[in-house]
């Protein structure tokens, strides 16, 4: 059985896909894709979150992608799930399930002939709304430290998931805590999209983690340049191959394959931990007060956005890197 990967799907219209790729992925009985945005009926519909970016795919950008790629299995669970609501939520959940793409929940059982495998879908849904409404389709990342019967669910399996710190290639002591765990449980890979770069990949317990495959194609509104790797595991000898694929101006393309040291994982640097210093500053969460009175400003009807509760919370990964950080 040959399954590939793909990272986060974003586009604004439609892409023009290269033979090479569409080769590469040939021959895959199941290939899985993160779909990064909700599919709107209408653009103009009115949005749900009210901080940060809000993401919606291209109908036709979208059916085109998986009709000639061929996708099987996709991810909804992800920071931009809600961003226009539980209706534009169930919509996208209709519009790709009428081009047979399953969606992916928790367990997803895999089967060829007498081959099977499950893919154990995680990830961090970011904020209140999105846990309650699509935690179905997956499994906080947090709650996966905790469940006992972890195990049995992921060994010899596949863990897909969906968290990181945006744009750092480097990795924080949580996260690699939490590949050390997962790690441990001997799946067959550990595959993590989300931080919109790739991160180089490494073997932990015997086992190929990739912390980040970066983006297969994000072509939406200013971004017109990304950056990813399509994963190829064949289950019969436990192969693994990849690619670099490079979207830009809504042409989607390989690239030179990279070349990795697959020994230990690129931690965090000096540079970059005083980087995220100041995102998180200007994010009201390295200076307590300030999240304190933004917080109160929002109970009391003068702040309008909940981002800084939804922070404080285990639906967000930067109150467990914070401690790193100062």
């Amino acid at each position: 059985m040959i399954i590939s990967f793909l990272g986060d799907i974003a586009i604004d219209n439609e892409i023009f896909i290269s033979r090479d790729v569409i080769e590469f992925v040939s021959g895959s009985d199941f290939i899985v894709a993160n779909i990064e945005g909700v599919i709107l009926k209408k653009k103009d519909e009115r949005h749900f979150k009210t901080y940060g970016s809000r993401i919606f795919n291209s109908k036709d950008g979208i059916r085109k992608l998986i009709q000639e790629l061929g996708i099987t299995h996709a991810n909804i669970y992800n920071n931009h799930s809600i961003d226009y609501g539980e209706t534009a939520l169930n919509n996208t959940i209709s519009f790709l399930s009428d081009l047979n793409v399953v969606i992916l929940h928790e367990n997803n059982l895999l089967k060829k002939e007498s081959s099977q495998i499950k893919i154990h879908n995680s990830g961090m849904a970011e904020t209140f709304g999105i846990y309650a409404i699509s935690r179905k389709y997956g499994i906080n990342i947090n709650d996966m430290f905790l469940n006992k019967n972890l195990n049995d669910m992921i060994k010899n399996n596949i863990v897909y998931s969906h968290f990181g710190i945006e744009q750092i290639q480097g990795l924080s002591a949580y996260e690699y805590a939490w590949f050390d765990h997962i790690s441990s449980l001997s799946p067959k890979i550990i595959v993590r999209h989300h931080p919109h770069c790739i991160q180089p990949p490494f073997i932990l317990n015997n086992t190929y983690c990739f912390p980040s495959i970066g983006d297969f194609a994000f072509n939406f509104d200013k971004k017109k340049n990304s950056i990813g790797m399509i994963v190829k595991l064949d289950t019969a000898n436990s192969k693994i191959s990849w690619r670099h694929v490079n979207c830009k101006n809504h042409i989607l393309s390989l690239t030179e394959k990279p070349s990795f040291d697959l020994g230990k994982a690129k931690m965090l640097s000096t540079e970059e931990k005083q980087l995220l210093k100041k995102r998180y500053c200007k994010e009201y969460r390295e200076n307590w007060r300030d999240s304190l009175k933004k917080s109160l400003k929002y109970i009391l009807g003068k702040e309008k956005s909940s981002h800084v509760l939804a922070m404080s919370t285990k639906h967000f990964i930067q109150p467990f890197v914070l401690d790193e950080l100062l």
